[in-house]
């Protein structure tokens, strides 16, 4: 039995429509076709010995202008897009969400493409949705999907795209997506530990630099012509703090300036790789910080190590990941001379034990992990083990900086103080004479 489809125009549409028409033939033939038309273009379907028992006619809008973007212009609404992404972030919870959402739908036997597209379907995020249209695009176009997510290397990071292009080349994509799932959150959670164990310290410095300025500024001049009244013989003490206000009265705009162009000349020396080096090498000497950096460094280190030869990916490959994706740059040229020496046939152990920056625990720990060749399960145990260290010492951070801040806090204001009071106490012995 033959039956044809009849040809139908879109011509007179306004909007482009996605069509997906499922032919259940009688007896056993299928045919399911998707055709995506827009304006003007017209669709004949001849389907020959096959009895359309059924049709379905799903009808999904599709925005004009970005459709025909994506169709017409190829790489170049990609560009367009990138061109805008400057400035925007997405939150952790949401690539958590991504990735829990990618590894379900997989499981179900959703392809990839599809389920990027239900994504971006559903999530609220407006600039992740566009992240996740643009990628969808990308594989339709032939990319594979760890190829796409490179175009957006501060959202997806090195370590990721690394974690999914091995698991496509071994089909483990559902089991990939999950652990990224978990170790996204770890490393959200480690960070966020970092920072707030940053923020007391800083925020109490700032409020000092502030409030000593205020009093230089407006305050003391205001005393200091109250004791030029009084014709007193001020003492060191006094002398010293009126000069610097007097000081701060006459330059502060230019200690202003100043302050802001040190910070600005710092900022843009840390852009140049070669002198961010040496920043990096200031930081892991600094005491107490440097213990600090050193277990956050080391965690991330192992966590994306285990990730990755967990994935498929060979030590080297992981080594090499692993460098681009560690922040410290001492930390990231040791890795990357790691990466050689394993490719040299030296042992990762025998490298490690040259650097200062590794501990003896995790050196050792690698060593076996190589022999027993169990190198991700131990790794993660490390990992493990440097993100709860860090989280005891994020925890005492400021317990431990509190006794050196107060001193410092209390010096300052304690020598301002002493230097009003002194002189104050002559004026009403004065008054008081009279």
């Amino acid at each position: 039995m033959s039956k044809q489809a009849k040809g139908f125009s879109l011509a007179d549409t306004e909007e482009m429509q996605a069509f997906n028409l499922d032919a259940t033939p009688q007896p056993d033939a299928k045919a399911e076709i998707e055709k995506l038309a827009d304006e003007e273009q017209v669709i004949h379907l001849d389907i020959d010995d096959i009895d359309l028992v059924k049709i379905q006619s799903e009808v999904k809008k599709i925005d004009k202008a970005s459709a025909k973007g994506k169709a017409k212009y190829g790489a170049a609404y990609k560009d367009l897009h990138k061109a805008f992404s400057f400035g925007h972030h997405v939150p952790i919870r949401e690539k958590q969400t991504f990735y829990e959402l990618t590894s379900v739908m997989i499981e179900a036997g959703i392809p990839i493409l599809k389920t990027i597209k239900v994504y971006a379907d559903q999530t609220t995020h407006k600039y992740f949705q566009k992240v996740c249209r643009a990628i969808s695009w990308q594989i339709e176009n032939g990319e594979k999907f760890s190829d796409a997510l490179a175009e957006y290397p501060k959202i997806f990071d090195e370590a990721e795209r690394g974690t999914i292009a091995a698991a496509e080349a071994t089909g483990r994509l559902v089991e990939a997506f999950r652990r990224l799932a978990i170790e996204v959150q770890k490393s959200s959670l480690l960070r966020s530990k970092v920072r707030g164990a940053l923020i007391y310290p800083v925020t109490v410095m700032a409020f000092v630099v502030v409030t000593v300025f205020i009093l230089m500024r407006y305050v003391v001049p205001q005393i200091s012509q109250l004791f030029l009244q009084a014709n007193l013989e001020l003492p060191a003490i006094t002398r010293a703090v009126v000069g610097t206000s007097e000081f701060f009265v006459q330059y502060g705009v230019l200690v202003l300036v100043g302050i802001v162009a040190v910070i600005i000349t710092n900022y843009l020396l840390y852009r140049v790789e070669n002198i961010r080096y040496y920043y990096h090498l200031i930081e892991l000497k600094i005491p107490i910080f440097n213990t600090f950096l050193k277990d956050y460094t080391q965690a991330a280190f192992a966590r994306s190590l285990a990730n990755l030869i967990s994935s498929g990916v060979g030590i080297v490959q992981s080594l090499e990941i692993t460098a681009k994706s560690v922040n410290n740059l001492v930390y990231r040229r040791k890795i990357e001379l790691l990466a050689k020496d394993v490719t040299n046939g030296i042992s990762m152990g025998d490298s490690l034990a040259n650097s200062p920056y590794f501990s003896n625990m995790l050196v050792h720990m690698i060593t076996v992990g190589e022999q027993t060749a169990q190198i991700d399960n131990i790794a993660l145990k490390l990992a493990n083990y440097y993100t709860e260290k860090v989280y005891d010492t994020a925890d005492n951070f400021a317990k431990l900086l509190q006794p050196l801040i107060i001193g410092v806090v209390g010096g300052i204001v304690g020598v301002i103080v002493l230097a009003i009071m002194l002189p104050m106490s002559d004026i009403l012995g004065s008054i008081e004479s009279l």
